[in-house]
C-alpha cells in the first residue's frame, strides 16, 4: 500500500508513466480508492495500481510476467485504465471497448512562437463567457457534447486557472479562431493543456501551435512540467502539434470497458 505524498513523489519523477490524466484528477478521488504501490527490497518501482469498487484507475507494473490476476477479479472489472507496458496483466479479460491515448510532457524553455500576422490573443472571460465556450468547443468536435453546464463545472477543479483560458481572434473583425484551456495544480506543481482547439475555417496558418505556446508561457517559471493527453488515433492527429511544440514522451493509456 502507498500514500499521497508517495504516490506525489513518483508522479513527479514519472508523471505520464504513472497516470493518464493530470495528478489531481485522480488524487481527488484517492479517498474512495485502494492506492497500491509496490517496491523491490533495493527500494525500485515495481508496480503502481489504484482501484476502486469495480474498476482500476490506474495501472502500471515494471513486469507484467509476475503480476498475473485472478481471472474472477479480472471479470468483476467493468473498466480498466492500464499503461501500454502493462497491458499484457489484462489481455484475457474479455473488454470490448478499447481506446487508446498519448500521454506526453513538457519540461524546459518554451520554444518561442510568434502569433501569426492578422490575430491576436484576448482573456477569455470563463464565468461570463459559459455560453460562448461551450457553442465554440461544440463547433470544433462533431462526437464531443459539451454544454454550459459542463463549461461551468470547470470552475470547481481544484486546478481551474482563469488565466489560463484564452482567445485567439482575428485582428480586423474579432472573430474568434480559435481557443486554448490549461489547467494549473499548486500541489504538483502542474499545468495541464485541456482543450485546443481551432475552427476549421482557420486551421494550418499556425494558430494551434500559438495558443499551446501562449499557454506555456503564461506558466513558465511556476510549473515543474506542463502534461497532455489525446486520442492516439484521432484523424486530426493532434499528438503531432504538441510534439511540434516540444511535448515528448512514448507513453500511451488503454481504457477498456465491458
Amino acid at each position: 500500500m502507498g500514500n499521497k505524498q508517495e504516490f506525489l513523489e513518483i508522479y513527479r519523477n514519472f508523471p505520464c508513466r504513472t497516470l493518464p490524466n493530470a495528478f489531481w484528477k485522480t488524487a481527488a478521488r484517492l479517498s474512495e480508492a485502494a492506492l497500491d504501490i509496490v517496491t523491490s527490497a533495493e527500494g525500485e518501482l515495481c508496480k503502481v495500481s489504484i482501484w476502486r469498487q469495480q474498476g482500476c484507475l490506474a495501472f502500471w507494473c515494471k513486469d507484467p510476467s509476475v503480476e498475473a490476476l485472478d481471472p474472477a477479479n479480472l471479470d468483476r472489472l467493468d473498466f480498466v485504465l492500464v499503461h501500454e507496458g502493462s497491458l499484457a496483466v489484462f489481455e484475457q479479460a474479455a473488454f470490448k471497448q478499447r481506446q487508446a491515448y498519448f500521454r506526453l510532457c513538457h519540461t524546459g524553455p518554451v520554444r518561442h512562437q510568434v502569433c501569426p500576422a492578422g490575430f491576436v490573443f484576448k482573456n477569455a472571460d470563463p464565468k461570463e463567457e459559459v455560453d460562448e465556450v461551450a457553442q465554440y468547443i461544440q463547433r470544433c468536435y462533431s462526437k464531443i457534447r459539451v454544454n454550459p453546464d459542463i463549461v461551468r463545472s470547470w470552475h470547481t477543479h481544484p486546478a481551474y486557472a482563469p488565466e489560463l483560458w484564452v482567445w485567439m481572434e482575428d485582428a480586423d473583425t474579432g472573430e474568434k479562431a480559435g481557443l486554448g484551456i490549461g489547467e494549473f495544480d499548486p500541489e504538483v506543481p502542474e499545468a495541464s493543456l485541456e482543450w485546443i482547439q481551432v475552427l476549421p475555417e482557420f486551421q494550418n496558418q499556425g494558430l494551434g501551435s500559438a495558443i499551446v505556446a501562449e499557454l506555456l508561457s503564461r506558466v513558465k517559471g511556476r510549473a515543474l512540467f506542463e502534461t497532455v493527453a489525446g486520442e492516439l488515433d484521432n484523424p486530426k492527429d493532434p499528438e503531432s502539434l504538441y510534439r511540434k511544440c516540444g511535448f515528448s514522451g512514448l507513453d500511451v493509456w488503454w481504457y477498456l470497458a465491458r
